[in-house]
């Protein structure tokens, strides 16, 4: 994982650099990758990160228990927290590997 940071050149702990971090799901599970290489799993089945992810979270919560399609969830979350946070904004990107393997 360290080397495909570097390769990438994302900072990896002890090197300096920007925070950051990634939100994963894999096998039905979700985490969050922090720059330190701290892995945390997700207590819930969505979660956001980011500067926007109070409104993204609120988004979800409300979107999730209504049936609606993952990725419109996705797209209204990334929106809403653009609409209300400067430091957001698209373009946004989603990957779905689902099926892949």
């Amino acid at each position: 994982l360290r080397a495909a940071l570097k390769d990438d050149g994302i900072a990896i702990p002890g090197e300096g650099g920007d925070q950051w971090s990634v939100l994963l799901g894999f096998a039905g599970r979700l985490f969050v990758l922090y720059h330190d290489l701290d892995l945390w799993e997700c207590g819930r089945e969505y979660d956001a990160i980011g500067s926007g992810d109070a409104i993204a979270l609120g988004v979800l919560h409300a979107t999730a228990p209504l049936g609606t399609a993952p990725r419109v969830c996705l797209q209204a979350a990334a929106l809403a927290a653009s609409e209300h946070r400067a430091d957001v904004g698209p373009p946004f990107t989603v990957v779905d590997t689902a099926g892949e393997g």
